[in-house]
């Protein structure tokens, strides 16, 4: 019964027909005027723009995704130096393979190490960017 009522005080609030208040009881003269303050406070602009909490899970979602672009580019350089370090050492290994040096012949086991150091790192970046998205 309170739904129907309620939802005739909305009817006539809606159709901006002047009505006489006098036919309403007293109950019903306060919801009516609980609805025009409802109704008055619905329609004014909110004066400080976007929520509080919106602003700061923007600003926080912000910050994650320039975290995760530069340590993306972080290990991305350090790959290639890692790269480029296993490649020159490879190179040098072959070069000079005919001193037996135990040095080079050390780096020469610890090159699929390196390079299996090196999948992980790209693995890894690729799984956290799947992940985040």
């Amino acid at each position: 019964m309170k739904d129907d009522k309620e939802k005739q005080i909305q009817k006539l609030l809606d159709s901006g027909n002047q009505f006489s208040e006098e036919r309403l009881s007293s109950d019903e003269q306060e919801d009516l005027q609980a609805y025009k303050v409802l109704y008055s406070e619905l329609k004014r602009e909110t004066e400080e723009g976007l929520s509080y909490a919106f602003k700061a899970n923007l600003m926080a979602r912000i910050k994650i995704e320039e975290k995760h672009s530069n340590d993306f580019r972080f290990y991305l350089i350090l790959s290639g130096v890692l790269l480029l370090g296993v490649g020159i050492i490879v190179v040098l290994t072959f070069y000079f393979v005919d001193l037996s040096s135990h040095y080079f012949i050390v780096l020469s086991k610890l090159t699929g190490f390196m390079s299996i150091i090196i999948i992980s790192i790209f693995l890894s970046q690729y799984v956290e960017k799947k992940v985040f998205e």
